[in-house]
């Protein structure tokens, strides 16, 4: 880049400017900022060497505290004349670990005592001094008029903040630095292993890919910071200057991908996750360029890429904030933290800030709270899933017990009108499994009911008392059937159909308890002045099936038992008998001798070629 000039510095260079020439400065402090102090000559073609820039009238005072020179492919020669009252060691320190040429010469009284050539293109080993940024130690003489020449030149941010210490000044500031650099790393590294172990332990990959970003930014700052080429690289030279770029971008694929998945951006912020989502790939082949193309190329990418994600990943995690999604809150001001610290350090390279404690590490700073804060959101949103879980399962389990009451119920009703007993004797589950054609043959007992002369008596009532009427007398009818092991199959206007799956003595009890019943039955219903029944028993195999089609669909017993059984019921009627049973039943009695049992004449029953014998059965 050229230097500008105002009038009033030409006026000044032109007055003073002489070969040799060079204002001198007192170095009677511990520190001496030289940032003030220097002027500078662009050397666009980096063609001049230190003699012929001595010569040159054309040199710029600088009245930067930390000069910046941008981003130039010139070389840059700088300088500065100081003296000192008493003799001592001191170091000269350039705190820019990116330089790629560094030419020092110094000159005692006019004449050249040291001359050393560094950078980060050479071998970390053959530095004058073992340190991260670039360090050289001066043997300083008293009233001596020392000229200090740099060269520089630098494919990265050129900035030159110089510093000229006492020995026990320096030592000081790096023990402060050392403290400082452990703690920031040491925090990051903390970070990046209890985020490991917490994927390790609940498989959540939100945190590997934290770590893997953390990982990946602590490297970058390392490579920043001059640290990678000090303790892992030095002597690697092209690739200490591509790992930069290289470890940035990966930072950034992890860190856009921790930013979709912990913020759900697909849900809460789908327009801005279709930004991230492009970014990623876009980050990543910026990386890779790191080691295809030159290095310029690569940092202008990457410049765009850190860039544009940090602002696009604020806007999503607003979003997503503001759509109630509460994990966001922790991201937005961990996020915040950090960018407050970049935009301090990028403020200070451009002289708006003044270079001090807070704005040199105040990007490490931000950095180190967003590690902090990202790992409590992270804390926060297993929670928040939990909580969400536990509340999602909670309302399941709810509903659950909804359905499941709602089926019981359904379930208690459907067996109103298909009893259970039937679907058991189908060898079905429930009512879902019966299907058009279902069928099985059985032996069992069955028994009719009718109530006596309930034509005339049903044509003196309305036919809503005539549903009150039978509904009160099934109400006592019921319940005896159930009791003796039995159930109905069907209700066939005043008539009752009863099945016995087991015992014939069950059926038979169960037809005098009815006979009892319906004595308390006229007792309680006195206005229906003292109905009868008469009951009809039989044993023998009958079918059980489903008659019907697919879509309407009734349970149902068939056979000559069922016809004989219903014939039986009718003889009540003409042999004035309470009950009667057929042989079949009688000989399947197991304790015939419990019950009050006559023979009657044989009958002879419609459809049956032989007289069928039958018994009475009288209720005590």
């Amino acid at each position: 880049m050229n230097l500008r000039l105002s009038h009033l510095s030409l006026l000044l260079i032109l007055i003073f400017s002489q070969p040799g020439f060079a204002e001198s400065v007192l170095f009677n402090q511990q520190e001496l900022n030289l940032g003030p102090h220097l002027s500078a000559i662009e050397d666009q073609h980096s063609s001049l060497n230190a003699s012929s820039v001595l010569a040159k009238k054309t040199f710029i005072p600088l009245t930067e505290q930390q000069p910046s020179f941008g981003y130039s492919a010139s070389s840059f020669w700088l300088r500065v004349s100081f003296n000192t009252n008493i003799s001592q060691q001191a170091f000269l320190e350039i705190a820019n670990p990116r330089l790629d040429e560094v030419d020092f010469y110094l000159y005692r009284d006019g004449q050249l005592i040291y001359q050393f050539d560094t950078g980060d293109q050479k071998p970390f080993s053959v530095r004058a001094f073992n340190h991260h940024n670039f360090i050289f130690p001066l043997a300083l003489q008293a009233k001596k008029q020392y000229l200090l020449l740099l060269r520089v030149k630098s494919t990265d941010n050129l900035f030159l903040p110089l510093t000229l210490w006492t020995e026990t000044a320096f030592h000081n500031e790096q023990s402060i630095s050392t403290v400082t650099f452990g703690f920031f790393y040491g925090t990051l590294a903390i970070m990046v292993i209890i985020n490991l172990l917490i994927f390790i332990t609940i498989k959540d990959r939100n945190y590997l890919i934290f770590s893997l970003f953390l990982l990946f930014t602590g490297l970058t700052f390392f490579a920043l910071n001059g640290l990678a080429n000090r303790f892992f690289w030095g002597e690697w030279v092209w690739w200490g200057k591509q790992s930069l770029t290289f470890l940035e971008g990966f930072a950034a694929v992890f860190g856009l991908l921790f930013s979709r998945s912990f913020l759900n951006t697909v849900h809460y912020a789908p327009r801005f996750d279709r930004f991230l989502a492009l970014l990623i790939p876009v980050a990543g082949f910026a990386s890779l360029l790191a080691i295809l193309v030159d290095y310029t190329w690569s940092v202008l990418i990457m410049s765009v890429v850190t860039i544009v994600a940090p602002i696009v990943t604020l806007i999503s995690a607003y979003i997503c904030w503001k759509h109630q999604y509460r994990p966001a809150r922790y991201f937005l001001i961990a996020w915040s933290l950090f960018l407050i610290g970049a935009i301090i350090y990028g403020l200070m390279l451009h002289q708006l800030l003044p270079s001090n404690l807070v704005t040199q590490y105040g990007m490490h700073a931000g950095l180190m709270w967003l590690a902090v804060l990202l790992s409590l959101a992270l804390t926060d949103r297993v929670n928040h899933l939990k909580q969400q879980k536990e509340q999602a399962q909670f309302e399941t389990i709810q509903q659950q017990e909804i359905t499941l009451n709602y089926q019981k119920r359904m379930m208690a009703s459907i067996s109103r009108f298909v009893p259970t007993q039937f679907l058991s004797l189908l060898e079905k589950v429930d009512i879902t499994d019966v299907k058009y054609g279902d069928a099985t043959l059985k032996n069992m007992f069955i028994m009719f009911t009718d109530i006596r002369g309930f034509t005339s008596l049903s044509e003196t009532m309305t036919p809503e008392e005539n549903l009150k009427f039978l509904n009160s007398y099934m109400t006592f009818m019921e319940p005896v059937v159930e009791k003796n092991h039995g159930f109905i199959d069907k209700f066939i206007g005043d008539a009752i159909m009863a099945l016995f799956p087991d015992r014939a003595d069950n059926a038979l009890q169960a037809a005098i308890e009815m006979q009892l019943q319906l004595h308390v039955f006229n007792t309680q219903c006195p206005q229906y002045n003292g109905i009868k029944i008469g009951i009809g028993l039989h044993g023998g195999d009958v079918m059980l099936g489903t008659v019907g089609s697919d879509t309407r669909l009734e349970t149902t017993v068939i056979g000559d038992a069922v016809n004989l059984t219903s014939r039986l019921e009718s003889l009540t009627k003409e042999k004035q008998v309470p009950i009667i049973i057929s042989e079949q039943l009688f000989l399947a009695l197991k304790r015939p001798e419990s019950f009050n049992i006559h023979p009657l004449d044989d009958v002879s029953i419609r459809g049956k070629s032989q007289p069928v014998k039958i018994y009475q059965v009288q209720v005590s």
